[in-house]
């Protein structure tokens, strides 16, 4: 059945991510494409190649039935399997995939799913049978529900109406009120996916398994359709199961030999934390190839640790992989080297900075000042500026948004469009180091001052401290002054001296950036807020901090040159 679908590709579609899919079908019909690992770590279900492309079918037929080809389509499924089969059924239908996070419409995350179907208006929501509390609820919103049954299998697709429509709307994490969805064509997928395989060295014995949510760019691309992509399985873990137990995700590698996985900064981090509690023996991390690091800043230390505590296990350094992306690029701009491990140079402030690897052929990369838009040399800090294929048209329905992130321009002969990032970085021999986000940039006294550097200083200045933190700054009699929220670890020691770890922190800080902080507030481990991928949540802190909801904490109040004893709330 599924021979007689394919139809003959033509040169200019047949990377598509759709023509993939069907290649795969037909030619390996009987390989398992997807496994679903229900609690975390034994197999509770498994679809092949030809399984998931009949499902694809099923639900585009569906989406043509309800006339939702052209228009956005939410597609809310627990499963991760059925988010996989909605996702191309909205691909092959022609219609424009809206991933949404499956929570509970009485939960607080509900308002972003409310926000996202105000700004995407979309044409429908699909779901299944666990999924009939959130069909309700957008169906409250004025959304059709749609239930698929299999028995309505689409006969006419043929796949995108052109590279350039629209595949994707990729929700950005950010504020509730006011989302933003990135579009992002079928173009963009098919270079963003060959780059991001090849940079990888994805090969026919490759297997993907991921823990991330795929209502996230690097859950969703960076692994699920890189796999389906490149026609090798992927292993999927719910996100809970590793935030409960963080040894399922080394454990599954091992069990299944899954050769790439990968997480944010703090994906390592916490299992380094909970190293102590964790069986090693008969762990085999050995078949693990490349270990992806991204989303967030990457941390040398933590990177340092992790590969040192399971080094027993089989683990190498040299499959660790940094890299840099983000969601108006699809979702990968550059990586290390494979095999090359960490990479780090020493920043203006003379830490340790990751270095991100090299722009990939036929994408540009350029280091240039926010205000100038001139180009700037290796060692200059500046705004990341991104062209190619890959980068996304645009933000839905926001033309001038739109015009100002990625219709930029250098003040050169160069007549391309570039991307703006919104994100700091420095280049030395080719290679990208991030310094932090523009936004985010504190002028305190003359100083510009880039939060993740106080923010790693202080992650290292007591043993007590966890790797989250946060800084920000706060106007105080007309001055922009410092303020870090630091976290403690999950276990403290029980003769921990909160008035102590304080001095510490704020001597650290003043020694290493010549930096009076103005407050200091120790919390407990994962009052910091984060969005959904794991991010800091900046603003939203600074906003806690100055309403006092940071909960029990104990603050140093600095507001003198010498910063006095701090004080126990």
């Amino acid at each position: 059945m599924i021979a007689e679908r394919l139809r003959d590709l033509s040169r200019e579609d047949i990377d598509l991510l759709t023509s993939q899919l069907e290649r795969w079908a037909c030619e390996r019909p009987d390989r398992q494409a997807l496994t679903l690992l229900g609690d975390g770590e034994l197999a509770t279900c498994s679809v092949t190649f030809a399984d998931l492309y009949r499902a694809a079918l099923s639900i585009a037929g569906a989406l043509s039935a309800a006339g939702a080809a052209g228009h956005p389509v939410l597609i809310l499924s627990r499963s991760q399997i059925d988010f996989a089969a909605a996702f191309f059924g909205c691909l092959y239908a022609g219609a424009i995939a809206v991933p949404c996070n499956s929570v509970g419409p009485r939960t607080r995350a509900w308002q972003r799913v409310a926000a996202i179907v105000a700004d995407a208006v979309p044409a429908a929501a699909l779901g299944t049978g666990e999924t009939v509390d959130l069909l309700a609820a957008v169906e409250a919103l004025g959304v059709p529900a749609l239930l698929p049954d299999s028995s309505n299998i689409c006969q006419t697709h043929s796949g995108p109406q052109s590279p350039d429509a629209p595949a994707l709307l990729q929700y950005t994490s950010g504020s509730t009120g006011s989302p933003k969805g990135v579009v992002i064509t079928h173009r963009n997928l098919a270079s963003n996916l060959q780059m991001l395989t090849s940079s990888l060295g994805v090969h026919d014995q490759s297997a993907y398994l991921t823990w991330l949510p795929l209502f996230h760019d690097m859950g969703l691309v960076g692994n699920l359709l890189a796999a389906i992509y490149r026609g090798v399985r992927c292993i999927l873990m719910p996100p809970v199961s590793f935030y409960q137990r963080p040894q399922r995700w080394l454990s599954a590698i091992s069990r299944y030999g899954a050769t790439i996985s990968g997480a944010p900064n703090f994906g390592y981090e916490f299992c380094v934390r909970n190293f102590g509690r964790m069986n090693v023996s008969g762990l085999d991390l050995s078949r693990w190839e490349t270990a992806f690091c991204g989303a967030e800043l990457v941390r040398p230390s933590t990177m340092r640790r992790f590969a040192e505590l399971f080094a027993g296990a089989g683990f190498r350094a040299s499959a660790l992989y940094p890299c840099y992306g983000l969601a108006e690029a699809t979702v990968f701009v550059c990586g290390g080297e494979r095999n090359g491990g960490i990479k780090t140079a020493l920043n203006e402030s003379g830490a340790a900075v990751v270095s991100c690897g090299r722009a990939t052929a036929g994408e540009r990369l350029v280091i240039v000042d926010s205000e100038s838009h001139k180009p700037l040399p290796d060692g200059r800090v500046g705004e990341i500026w991104v062209a190619g294929d890959h980068v996304a048209n645009g933000y839905w329905n926001k033309p001038a948004l739109t015009e100002a992130t990625f219709m930029a321009r250098l003040c050169t002969a160069d007549t391309h469009f570039y991307l703006r990032t919104g994100d700091l970085g420095w280049m030395r021999d080719g290679e990208l180091y991030f310094a932090g986000r523009l936004k985010d940039v504190i002028v305190c006294r003359g100083l510009s001052i880039n939060p993740e550097d106080i923010e790693m200083t202080a992650a290292q200045c007591h043993s007590a401290f966890g790797e989250m933190n946060a800084v920000f700054s706060v106007e105080i009699r007309d001055e922009e002054r410092v303020v870090v929220v630091q976290e403690l670890r999950p276990i403290t020691p029980p003769a921990f001296d909160s008035a102590a770890a304080l001095t510490t922190l704020l001597e650290g800080v003043a020694n290493a950036h010549g930096i009076h902080l103005y407050d200091a507030v120790l919390v407990q481990s994962g009052a910091v807020p984060r969005t959904t991928s794991g991010k800091v949540q900046r603003k939203r802190c600074r906003e806690l901090y100055c309403h006092g909801d940071l909960g029990h904490a104990v603050r140093a109040a600095v507001r003198s040159p010498i910063p006095p004893l701090p004080r126990i709330l």
